[in-house]
């Protein structure tokens, strides 16, 4: 985090304040986890929040579509067994 090693933070002027605090958020809410790298700069902490919402975002969809595919090879299942006790 961009927070120096005496913590301080509150001496920080706003916009650095902000970055670093939706830095560790979505840090926190993607569980990237805290690592061994860390940016040291806003700029940095901006492109990584970015990636971050990038990653959570594309495994929301991957995720997604998954789940729809199973679900959707269940609900044909269901028709066919129905097609085939109406026929019986």
């Amino acid at each position: 985090m961009y927070i120096k090693d005496d913590g301080d933070f509150y001496n920080l002027d706003s916009f650095r304040k902000y970055a670093s605090t939706m830095y560790w958020a979505l840090q926190t809410l993607t569980t990237v986890g805290y690592g061994d790298f860390s940016p040291t700069n806003s700029a940095d902490m901006i492109i990584a929040c970015v990636w971050m919402f990038v990653g959570a975002a594309a495994n929301s969809i991957t995720l997604g579509q998954f789940t729809s595919m199973i679900i959707d090879n269940f609900s044909k299942e269901d028709s066919l067994k129905s097609k085939l006790s109406a026929l019986d």
